[in-house]
């Protein structure tokens, strides 16, 4: 024994020797790679970003095949060559024959292009999403430049609550600024001498800070027909190259040319600093592969350059909004806010469409919803924003219309007293010069009199605007308290422009999630449920092969303990209760679930499911997962699923074995209390025995049907109904508890089955559901037929035996294994449906309401099974042992367990 379990020991040592040398000869790389997959999100090369490359074919990873022209890099040099694919490996790998001779085995995918792939660029027509991909991208692009505008208006009016002035532009640089919009168009260039060959429009030298110069003159020693492109044929590919390269240069030049205007304008509002334009110099005569260079580096020069200027405008926006000269006003906003809510129309509109041609899929039509809810909702925001505006503007218009009033009656009164003070002491100086020429000293009396008139004069006009002063306070209130409100609504505008900034980040959340979390893309590999379910199905039938062997594992164990100790598990199941047999078998299920979740764990660290995506390819019509990352996370996910669906299923199965003790403890009480004599009559209801008489007259009536036919079946005097019902229920009840081999391939193949149906049929699996619970219906109709018929016809029986015991008696056949298994079978799915259902975060997401009605659904199956369902069980499983479907033979092999005293319910 012991050098058996040495052996044993050293077979399950030597692959995890082996995986351990492995992991210390590759150590830290491959801990880096794996590390480095899980935390990036599990993005594949190829996975397409955004859904705009999604359905542009942008992003999708090409499909590499034999003969196929690639470029390769040599010997991970960083150098590609061209060649050929010459033959594709089973691991994804290829091999290569390069153009010079040199070949290469076992090439990664990631170190191989393909040249001229013409499946990528080709719009995926057939994807719903794709017909709402160009609306998806304008509200993108607005809902930035709105953000945009939105910060600056917010900045500017933080600048203004700050009482920084708008800065006004100088009179010189108004004068220069006029001279620049007056300045005449420039005169049209010339015709060139040289007209290109027919679909090739050849490059014009430009310059990022200057308009493309006119052609160059023709020279004095050239003729007409002089080319400045080398003498060489012109592939039409490589025309059309050249054409597609100058339009996207000329588009470039376009955007480049107006974000220098507006940087231009902006620089003289700032500082009025100008900047000098370059010229070009001729390049000369080129050949046509280095004009379509010569684009290319042009083209690249034309990006960078355009960053920089846009990252300028920016900063220039930024410093402009911090002065308080921010150019962005509430109608700029309004505008951009109307051709959003008008694309978020169109979008409704598209989603209708789809929904009514039976298109609209529920995560697309989910990512819909929430994306026009949320851009209708920016509707009520910026009409806010706009009323708080012009009643702040309204306010401060008023309050500065009053302050000018009150300013201009100042004036006006101060004026007023002013000229009354000057006449007063006007009229005091002539009396004072009347009075002074009667004085003796005239010219002293004439001093005193005018200064005295002055004081006069003064202290007058002092009162007189005192008085006015005093009538303009409760006015200089009015305004402040205007002022005040005017800044308090200006307020208001300023939380509503911030509301207003929120509800453009929830829009620009939502066309992140519709751009993000339609198609498959990083952790979502799926496009569609079916997708998802189909992956489902393969990982289900893994995992419950697993168990299916953990179990079988573990029976064996405990029947060596059993032999080991010279019990016999019959004797030692028949000893026990219900309670403890199910306990038993619960605890065998969860010790099953435990050892498969660990052996799928160390499958995904040995790198098992890494294989998985080689061997399953998918299609356009089914997106499977594309790492053997995505397979361990969901193989995990059907670990806990499958062991949530068991922990349901024997929540349900103690409730049977409730009513099972239940009814045998009323069975043995009625034995023991078993009067002299009879009824006369046995209940029609679905209760066996109802009454003490009753159970006496079936206990009757089976001894004599039993022993009619074989006298030697069972001892009359020492025969114990109870026992033998005992018997019956637990076998009944042991059939539901222990899942054996034929439960397994049941499941096995069933998991099969859904493989099929959602690749092919797509068939969701709500229906499927639907299908198990007609078939739990159907075997529930048919037990209880059973139990009805046999307390029908056993009353009747009974009488008819009594009065004439010759009378013939047929036995009637009843597959009852097959009505009980289909029983166990449909509620076990049904357990796994729910689990599948409620366990998974994104089904909530998709369907949070409908999956708020299965989980209430589910709550009330759960409850009717366990109060009306459960006690039926064990009223069948006696119902089936009696006459008319009881089998003599197996009585009669009882015999002997009827008599053990030790029998448990």
């Amino acid at each position: 024994m012991m050098a058996q379990s040495f052996f044993l020991i050293l077979l399950l040592a030597a692959p995890a020797a082996s995986a351990t040398r492995l992991h210390i000869r590759h150590g830290s790389l491959r801990r880096a790679n794996s590390s480095a997959q899980e935390t990036a999100g599990v993005m594949k090369r190829g996975d397409p970003a955004t859904l705009a490359d999604y359905c542009s074919g942008e992003g999708s990873e090409p499909t590499l095949k034999d003969d196929q022209p690639v470029e390769a890099d040599w010997e991970n040099y960083g150098a590609y060559y061209p060649g050929k694919v010459s033959d594709v490996n089973k691991n994804g790998t290829v091999d290569i024959h390069y153009e010079d001779g040199w070949k290469e085995k076992r090439v990664k995918p990631d170190n191989v292009k393909i040249v001229d792939d013409k499946d990528k660029g080709k719009k995926r027509l057939d994807d719903a999403a794709c017909e709402v991909v160009d609306k998806l991208e304008d509200v993108k692009k607005k809902v930035e430049e709105t953000e945009r505008d939105v910060k600056l208006y917010m900045t500017g009016k933080n600048a203004e609550k700050r009482g920084i002035e708008r800065p006004k532009l100088p009179e010189s640089r108004r004068r220069q600024s006029h001279r620049v919009k007056e300045q005449p168009a420039a005169a049209p260039a010339p015709a060139p001498w040289w007209q290109p060959p027919a679909g090739l429009i050849p490059v014009t030298s430009t310059n990022s800070s200057a308009p493309a110069p006119a052609p160059a003159p023709l020279p004095a020693n050239a003729s007409p027909t002089t080319s400045p492109i080398k003498s060489e044929p012109i592939s039409k590919e490589k025309s059309k190259e050249l054409e597609m390269l100058r339009e996207e240069l000329s588009g470039l030049d376009d955007r480049i040319s107006k974000l220098r205007e507006e940087i231009a304008i902006n620089d003289r509002i700032i500082n009025g600093e100008w900047e000098d334009e370059e010229d070009l110099d001729d390049d000369g005569v080129l050949s046509i592969d280095d004009l379509i260079q010569q684009c290319r580096d042009r083209i690249a020069e034309r990006k960078e350059e355009l960053e920089e200027l846009e990252v300028r405008r920016r900063q220039q926006d930024a410093q402009l909004a911090r002065v308080g000269a921010a150019p962005i006003s509430l109608g700029h906003i309004w505008d951009h806010v109307k051709e959003i809510l008008t694309d978020v129309a169109d979008m409704k509109a598209e989603r209708d469409k789809l929904e009514k041609e039976d298109k609209l899929d529920p995560e697309l039509g989910l990512a819909m919803d929430d994306l026009i809810a949320e851009g209708e909702a920016l509707d009520a925001t910026v009409s806010g924003l706009a009323e708080a505006e012009k009643r702040a503007e309204k306010l401060k218009h008023a309050a500065e219309d009053a302050r000018r009033e009150a300013a201009k009656q100042r004036r006006e009164a101060r004026a007023s007293a002013k000229k009354k003070a000057e006449e007063l002491e006007r009229r005091l100086m002539e009396e004072a010069q009347k009075d002074a020429a009667k004085a003796a000293d005239a010219g002293r009396a004439m001093s005193e009199a005018f200064l005295n008139a002055k004081k006069k004069a003064r202290r007058a006009e002092e009162e007189a605007i005192a008085q006015e002063e005093a009538a303009l306070e409760q006015k200089w209130r009015d305004i402040a308290a205007q002022e005040a409100e005017a800044e308090a609504e200006s307020e208001h505008a300023l939380q509503a422009a911030m509301r207003l900034q929120n509800s453009l980040e929830v829009v620009k959340s939502g066309t992140q999630g519709m751009d993000t979390q339609v198609h498959p893309n990083g952790e979502k590999w799926w496009r569609y449920r079916y997708e998802h379910s189909f992956i489902e199905g393969i990982l289900a039938i893994l995992v419950s092969f697993l168990v299916m062997c953990w179990e079988g594992f573990i029976r064996s164990i405990r029947g060596c303990i059993f032999r080991a100790s010279a019990l016999k598990p019959v004797e030692v199941h028949a000893h026990q209760s219900l309670y403890q047999h199910w306990l038993d078998h619960f605890l065998n299920e969860m010790v099953a679930c435990l050892l498969m979740f660990l052996t799928v764990w160390l499958l995904g660290h040995l790198g098992f499911f890494n294989h998985f995506p080689t061997y399953l390819k998918g299609h356009s019509e089914l997106h499977l997962p594309t790492t053997g990352y995505q397979y361990k996370v969901l193989a995990y996910e059907m670990c806990v699923i499958l062991t949530f669906a068991l922990i349901l299923y024997f929540c349900l199965a103690i409730s049977v074995v409730h009513a099972a003790t239940q009814k045998l403890a009323k069975w043995k009480n009625k034995e023991r209390a078993i009067p002299s004599g009879g009824s006369g009559g046995m209940a029609k209801h679905l209760t066996l025995g109802g009454a003490i008489g009753q159970f006496n007259d079936l206990k009757l009536y089976f001894v004599e049907y039993v022993t009619l036919e074989d006298p030697e079946a069972i001892d009359v005097q020492g025969f114990s109904f109870y026992r033998y019902l005992l018997i019956a229920v637990r076998g009944t009840v042991d059939s539901m508890l222990i899942f054996g081999p034929l439960m397994w391939i049941a499941i096995l193949w069933t998991f099969g089955v859904f493989l099929f149906i959602h690749a092919y049929a797509h068939v969701a699996f709500i229906r499927i559901m639907t299908f198990f619970l007609a078939v739990l219906v159907a075997a529930l109709a048919a037990m209880m037929w059973a139990v009805v018929s046999v307390n029908r016809t056993s009353a009747e029986s009974a009488k008819q035996f009594s009065e004439s015991p010759d009378i013939p008696r047929t036995r009637k056949k009843h597959q009852s294994w097959i009505i009980f298994g289909l029983m166990t079978y449909a509620v076990f799915f049904l357990c796994y449906g729910t689990s599948r259902t409620l366990l998974q975060p994104w089904l909530w997401k998709l369907y949070f309401y409908a999956l708020l009605f299965v989980a209430g659904f589910s709550l009330v199956m759960c409850l009717v099974f366990a109060f009306a369902i459960a006690p039926l069980i064990p009223t069948y499983g006696a119902s089936v042992a009696m006459p008319p479907y009881v089998d003599v033979a197996h009585v009669k092999s009882l015999k002997v367990d009827l008599q053990d005293d030790q029998l448990r319910s």
